[in-house]
């Protein structure tokens, strides 16, 4: 039987977006990717926390650390370290097997997740605008349009204070550079969805 959060997420999904769901496995490992690397941001800004936190800054407008561990405990539901074989070249590849044996509502899960976010950074007006923030590192709209990004994402209020990590000034240049390429790389893959989607159909 499904985990009531399982079940909770995919319904707020279906509710949000109702267009029928009929990814390609390739399409369904970009899904994957970006659950998996919005799960390994959550590593990294509990990390930021507890190092701001030892060095005696105030950390109440950081994200609390127990909505990072619930946000990143709802996103492994929706993919499976077995489906990222490390390489040294291109980061990770497929492991196609793991990917289409994993559970079907779970798969579409995280496709909706992905879809959801693709629409606000490529089809949403503002998502131009984010890109060209995200490019420039503009603090000032990137922080005041964050909500944006996730805007449909059932647990996006455990991702929502990751802007602080941009705006406090006791967080070092070298996490802030983190963050900055962090969401570099995750609109990346929504800009060039194609060449992504080719070279995976190649391995």
């Amino acid at each position: 039987m499904e985990n009531l959060t399982d079940v909770l997420v995919s319904q707020l999904l279906n509710s949000l977006d109702q267009q029928p769901v009929n990814p390609t496995k390739e399409h369904l490992f970009l899904g994957f990717m970006i659950c998996k690397n919005l799960s390994d941001l959550c590593e990294t800004g509990r990390a930021i926390v507890n190092k701001i936190e030892s060095q005696g800054h105030s950390i109440k407008q950081l994200p609390d650390r127990s909505q990072i561990g619930l946000c990143q405990e709802i996103l492994h539901k929706f993919y499976s370290d077995d489906m990222f074989i490390p390489d040294d070249d291109i980061g990770n590849r497929p492991n196609w097997s793991a990917v289409t044996n994993f559970d079907k509502n779970k798969s579409h899960t995280a496709y909706k997740i992905y879809r959801a976010i693709r629409k606000n950074i490529i089809e949403k007006p503002t998502g131009k605008q984010i890109l060209s923030a995200i490019n420039q590192k503009d603090k000032t709209f990137f922080i005041n349009n964050f909500d944006k990004i996730f805007a449909d994402i059932p647990f996006k209020d455990g991702l929502l204070k990751f802007r602080n990590f941009l705006a406090m000034s006791c967080i070092s240049q070298h996490d802030q550079d983190y963050v900055w390429d962090f969401f570099s790389a995750l609109t990346d893959i929504f800009v060039y969805e194609e060449n992504h989607l080719d070279d995976l159909k190649s391995m």
